[in-house]
């Protein structure tokens, strides 16, 4: 059951799949630099040389882009270089005049759209204050320092910061807002769409949370999927505490793992691999995908040597001191993203915390020290060693092509010297293509499944072969071998080669076919196999009523599965309450009640026609009795 491979998901999402057949500058395995300080920008205008490197991105149709300053010698420009469809790189913004608005600059973080349009947050001078931060899409300014928020009434911007945009071509940024054009940010918030639609805003309470956010809590570690469907970025609450403030909300609520609220202090619940008296600390990166997928890093506490982690679904995916692909994991997570496929990209300390490696899911991909290809041959030279990953938040991760292909995007300082010194190290602007497409290599060796006899629950047991270092088991149940299935609460971790899974929602007398997935240490499902079983013990069921028709009395019968509140009632045709004669809990097992006749009221009912009704396990079962008179 791997993720869907880009074609799927393009088609899914209504956008065309152009990076499977479009040309890239890529290579498999290699790091190949596409821009670097110091030459002429490819594509750009004559004489203009790069002169800095800032953060990169990607959309869902293959294409990528990287923010560069380029100078002739006497102006320095901010542009947007790369190409929307993941061919050969250039210009595809640079700052302009718009009318009273002249930019100067651009902020580091932008985003591009399947169609090439690029959201980004300029600086410069004019506009209603003299000089602004702002948010624009291509030429049309959305948000601009001075100018009233669309959305809110008596409300300013004062910045626009963190932007970005959908598949589709919706931006969202993280905007601070003031009670005067020209005053102070008061507040801050998440905005969506081009009447800047809050999303999360200081002041007010989301769903799940146990106090408000803070004014100034909107933070700029935020995420939303490929059409904005859903969303995830940690916020601070006015908590009263420093220490228990920080929160992790997924589409406006706050998380919830494992029955736990994903907040500082709070314990990690060992279902979702938490250690014993561990709890939540930090959070840092976020993403999201339209199939509901959702990952974070952060660290934990009190540990220091163990508290780093990605948690990716709920389950804690990756820990510091893992071995992971012949590396142990130490040290800090410098940067980590998630594609819609749900792949993530990360960058995290190894060997004691002296070395930096990327890796994609379970893969190391690099590492400082690494030959890189700076020529862009598709060749890494032997004097071309990658020494420094760089940039804020400039690791990004394509989606999966048809192929199971992806393209990892960063920044990344390079020594060509073999000196010790940073200051003739050149920075660049790299790609790296990884297939990723490898299943889960886990053999099924059995998998049973017998029934309780008294109560029909079900013991599922397998065992596996350790072909690979995987993260544990899901097991899913259907009435049909054929689907659908539904997947049942309780993760398996992996533990050795035997395991062993309770059923206990399962009711006697029904045949059930369960399947089991393995899930591997990048969250990688496969199906292992299916196993159909019949359970034995009692069935919740209503018998009939006996004698019928009766004149006097009739005895009723019925079985419970399990332990549980049970009710029994009688209705006349019309559906009016005519007598209860059982209501509350029961023992699984044979059950017999006697009606004589009479109403609540102690009346002789009429003669007629009667429903029994038994209202147990979330059903209704229903039998007709008839009473005659003499």
């Amino acid at each position: 059951m791997l993720r869907l491979h880009l074609g799927s998901i393009a088609r899914a999402l209504g956008f065309a799949a152009v990076a499977l057949i479009a040309p890239r500058a890529c290579a498999l395995g290699v790091a190949t630099a596409l821009v670097k300080e110091t030459q002429q920008l490819p594509g750009g205008p004559a004489g203009h040389i790069v002169n800095s490197i800032n953060n990169t991105a990607v959309n869902h149709a293959g294409g990528y882009a990287v923010n560069v300053n380029t100078t002739d010698g006497v102006v320095t420009l901010s542009r947007i270089w790369g190409n929307a469809s993941g061919g050969p790189g250039s210009v595809i913004r640079t700052e302009a005049t718009f009318g009273s608005l002249v930019q100067t600059s651009y902020e580091s973080f932008y985003g591009i759209s399947n169609a090439g349009q690029v959201c980004y947050s300029a600086s410069g001078t004019g506009g209603p204050v003299g000089n602004f931060d702002s948010v624009w899409l291509d030429d049309t300014p959305i948000a601009v320092q001075g100018n009233p928020v669309p959305s809110i009434m008596g409300l300013f911007w004062t910045f626009g910061s963190r932007p970005g945009v959908t598949a589709d071509g919706k931006p969202y940024w993280a905007g601070g807002t003031a009670t005067t054009a020209g005053g102070s940010t008061s507040n801050r918030g998440y905005f969506f769409g081009a009447g800047a639609t809050p999303f999360l805003l200081g002041g007010t309470t989301p769903p799940g949370l146990p106090f408000a956010l803070a004014t100034g809590s909107v933070n700029f570690d935020y995420r939303y999927s490929a059409l904005g469907t859903h969303s995830i970025t940690g916020v601070v609450m006015v908590s009263g505490s420093t220490l228990h403030d920080d929160v992790v909300v997924l589409d406006g609520a706050g998380l919830v793992v494992a029955g736990t609220l994903v907040r500082e202090q709070n314990p990690v619940p060992a279902a979702a691999g938490g250690l014993a008296g561990e709890n939540w600390d930090n959070f840092d990166f976020f993403g999201a995908t339209e199939a509901g997928d959702w990952f974070f890093t952060g660290d934990t506490e009190p540990a220091t040597a163990t508290d780093e982690i990605i948690v990716k679904n709920g389950l804690v995916l990756f820990r510091e001191g893992d071995s992971l692909d012949g590396e142990v994991l130490s040290g800090a997570i410098e940067g980590a993203y998630m594609n819609e496929d749900a792949d993530i990209a990360f960058i995290w300390d190894v060997q004691g915390g002296v070395l930096e490696a990327l890796y994609i899911n379970d893969q190391l991909v690099l590492k400082e020290g690494d030959a890189v290809d700076l020529s862009g041959d598709g060749v890494p030279e032997a004097n071309a060693k990658l020494v420094d990953f760089t940039g804020i938040s400039s690791l990004t991760l394509s989606d999966r092509d048809m192929l199971d292909n992806v393209r990892a995007y960063f920044t990344a300082d390079v020594d060509t010297l073999g000196t010790a010194s940073a200051t003739d190290d050149i920075e660049a602007f790299f790609c790296i293509e990884v297939n990723v497409g490898v299943p889960v290599p886990v053999t099924l060796a059995s998998f049973t499944a017998t029934s309780d006899p008294s109560n029909g629950a079900v013991t599922l047991r397998w065992e596996t072969s350790l072909e690979h270092e995987h993260a544990g088991f899901w097991v899913e149940r259907g009435g049909d071998p054929q689907g659908p299935f539904e997947r049942l609460d309780g993760f398996v971790p992996a533990s050795g080669g035997r395991y062993e899974f309770l059923d206990a929602t399962s009711a006697a007398g029904m045949t059930y076919t369960y399947r089991l997935i393995a899930v591997d240490r990048s969250g990688r499902e496969a199906d292992l196999g299916l196993v159909t079983v019949a359970t034995s013990g009692w069935k919740t069921a209503l018998s009939p009523c006996a004698p019928n028709p009766f004149t006097d009395a009739t005895s009723l019968h019925f079985q419970l599965a399990r332990a549980g509140d049970a009710e029994v009632v009688i209705h006349d045709a019309a559906g009016r309450l005519v007598r209860r004669l059982s209501a509350g809990p029961r023992a699984a097992g044979a059950h017999a009640l006697r009606w004589d006749g009479r109403d609540e009221a102690g009346r002789q009912a009429a003669g007629g026609v009667y429903f029994v009704q038994l209202h147990a396990a979330g059903r209704t079962q229903v039998q007709k009795v008839l009473r005659v008179h003499d």
